[in-house]
C-alpha cells in the first residue's frame, strides 16, 4: 500500500519544474513557488545553495 502525505504548506520555493504537491490537493497550500529555467537561478536561491551543507565544525564529514 503506497502512502500519501498530505496538508503540507510550502512557500517560497525555487525548483525547475511543478512539483508533485499541488496547491489544494490534500489540503495542501502551495504559493509562491518560482519555476528556474536554463540555470538563471534568482540571488536569493544562490544564496541559499552557497549557504547549504554541514557547519564548519562538521566540514570534515564531508
Amino acid at each position: 500500500m503506497e502512502e500519501r502525505s498530505g496538508n503540507l504548506t510550502l512557500t517560497d520555493n525555487w525548483t525547475t519544474k511543478n512539483g508533485d504537491v499541488v496547491d489544494g490537493n490534500r489540503g495542501s497550500v502551495v504559493s509562491g513557488t518560482v519555476i528556474v529555467t536554463g540555470g538563471a537561478w534568482p540571488a536569493g536561491a544562490q544564496a541559499v545553495m552557497n549557504a547549504a551543507g554541514p557547519e564548519p565544525a562538521y566540514q570534515y564529514l564531508k
